[in-house]
């Protein structure tokens, strides 16, 4: 069984710093409704508002870059001083970011007719509009703040020190808020095999 599309979304965001991005609304629906109470047509424009931020984020994160920066790192191992490192991991980076680029994340497109059963799913437990909102815009923080990760500036010899990027996207603050109140909305990793968060939408 597969995902449904707004519990899918939102796991997209969160498995792909916790600035909130408050100025960019994600939907016109009230944030202080509870998820359940939402009617089927608005559940489906909430999904499909929810979508639309979804790939938003996901096209505005430099998967490239962020990969890069990860490996850069590596190059530094066997050097003697940390200016030998630091140059051995730019060297690596640049190089890297140079090469073509493969492939671009983009958000699976879902249907959101199910949005409002999928909705119900957070009966009873509280979960609002916004603490959905909330969990969405820190997990896009956190993909900018991992897109602009600088690996070598303060990397020392031997290529010790490297730091970790950001904290795991769906780790913030306000998703584990949602994940408290509501489980069900990170359950898709029992209907997909993989793990972190749902968001309303389709079973198809």
């Amino acid at each position: 069984m597969r995902a449904s599309a707004l519990f899918l979304t939102l796991s997209i965001v969160a498995g792909c710093s916790s600035k909130v991005i408050e100025t960019d609304p994600i939907s016109s629906v009230d944030p202080a409704r509870a998820l359940d109470s939402l009617s089927a047509t608005e559940a489906e424009q909430y999904c499909a508002d929810v979508n639309a931020y979804a790939k938003k984020a996901i096209d505005t994160f430099d998967s490239k870059r962020f990969g890069c920066a990860v490996m850069a790192p590596v190059a530094a191992s066997g050097t003697k001083t940390d200016a030998e490192a630091r140059s051995a991991c730019k060297k690596a980076f640049d190089e890297c970011l140079a090469k073509p680029t493969t492939s671009k994340p983009t958000t699976e497109t879902t249907s959101c007719k199910s949005a409002h059963t999928d909705l119900q799913k957070c009966r009873g437990t509280g979960a609002t509009v916004a603490d959905m909102n909330g969990c969405l815009q820190e997990t896009r923080a956190q993909l900018e703040t991992m897109s602009a990760y600088d690996p070598c500036t303060d990397l020392l010899a031997g290529g010790v020190g490297a730091k970790t990027p950001a904290a795991a996207p769906g780790e913030s603050a306000r998703c584990k808020t949602l994940q408290a109140k509501c489980p069900a909305a990170f359950s898709s990793t029992a209907e997909t095999g993989s793990g972190s968060a749902g968001v309303p939408g389709s079973s198809g």
